[in-house]
């Protein structure tokens, strides 16, 4: 038997002649079988495989079939068989974290919106987030759970943890008893600040509104500072 293995496999295991070579690839979960006959009519058995597959201790996944019928190509043919899977694990079933989704615009990049007439309004700038008492502000989408897989050597292989995610509330906000939804609780400007969601009921400008700051139109009171 021989350990030595191409840089691509974790594991290279071979018959007494050298004829027979079952390689296993790093996360251990496909089994491939290379046979390759010295001489014209030269006759393997299913068992030999059996045998090398037992003294390894490979017991998950094992395609019988494909092996009865690759052991009868190569007896029938003489023609080699190269790297054909004969053994597969069961691979992870990857998770999903769980996220935040805000019905709110959470940056400050002016968006321009068309009209029924496909015209725009370049002083409506839109960069004022209104929200009513009670509009939904935020909700969480839960993550999914990964599943773990099963190499061909019949352990488990354990996925990594997903991240949760937590509604942050910060003034005027109120998050469900769940942690699910969250709602203002005033007529306001929503923000996301450090992941912190807030309402205000006051909005200041620095200066007179022009074509930089763009027509405002606020649910709340506005303030202009000069």
């Amino acid at each position: 038997m021989s350990n030595q293995s191409p840089l691509r496999f974790k594991k290279t295991i071979e018959s007494e002649s050298k004829e027979i070579r079952l390689n296993i690839d790093h996360d251990q979960l496909n089994l491939f079988m290379t046979i390759i006959p010295k001489t014209k009519g030269r006759l393997f058995e299913v068992r030999q495989i059996y045998e090398m597959l037992d003294n390894e201790g490979i017991l998950n996944g094992v395609k019988r079939g494909v092996i009865s019928d690759l052991i009868a190509k190569v007896n029938d043919t003489s023609i080699p068989v190269r790297e054909e899977i004969i053994a597969r694990g069961t691979p992870i079933k990857p998770g999903r974290n769980a996220e935040i989704k805000y019905h709110f615009k959470v940056n400050d990049k002016i968006q321009l919106v068309a009209n029924d007439e496909g015209k725009i309004n370049h002083r409506e700038l839109n960069l004022v987030n209104n929200v009513e008492k009670g509009e939904l502000l935020a909700e969480k989408i839960p993550g999914v759970a990964p599943v773990a897989g099963t190499d061909i050597y019949g352990e488990s292989i354990l996925p990594d943890a997903i991240k949760d995610a937590k509604i942050i509330a910060g003034k005027n906000v109120e998050v469900e008893q769940d942690g699910m939804k969250a709602f203002s609780q005033i007529d306001g400007q929503a923000y996301l600040r450090n992941r912190i969601i807030e309402v205000s009921p006051i909005m200041t400008v620095p200066h007179d509104v022009d074509l930089n700051v763009g027509n405002i139109t606020f649910n709340g009171t506005i303030i202009k500072h000069s």
